[in-house]
């Protein structure tokens, strides 16, 4: 999907960071584990774990990821993520705000590979 000429052509750059947005109950149902996913993206932004940023809206937020919360697991794999609550919908204005202050900050040491 990402070739020349197919729909998401030019989406992942390697001149620029990636923000990825999970909103929605953890996943437990789609293929693969949180480590291939991780290794597949990282793989995407040439092995640069500060490429990306993460933002994780979803169920009760607990201390530590719970084994089955591939999503949670996913993210907490990252450097720089946000993890909040979808049950307090009041709150999602500050976690976007959060996330975004985060790209601005890892924007300003990234060195595009």
């Amino acid at each position: 999907m990402n070739k020349p000429g197919a729909c998401n052509d030019g989406f992942l750059r390697d001149d620029a960071l990636l923000m990825v947005s999970f909103i929605g109950s953890a996943d437990t149902y789609s293929p693969g584990s949180a480590e291939i996913w991780a290794k597949t993206l990282l793989f995407a932004k040439n092995d640069d774990p500060n490429a990306v940023v993460f933002l994780n809206i979803t169920g009760p937020v607990l201390p530590e990821c719970a084994e089955w919360d591939r999503t949670c697991r996913l993210v907490s794999k990252f450097p720089h993520h946000v993890i909040a609550s979808r049950d307090q919908t009041e709150k999602w204005e500050q976690a976007f705000d959060q996330a975004t202050a985060m790209i601005e900050d890892v924007c300003k040491d990234f060195i595009p590979q």
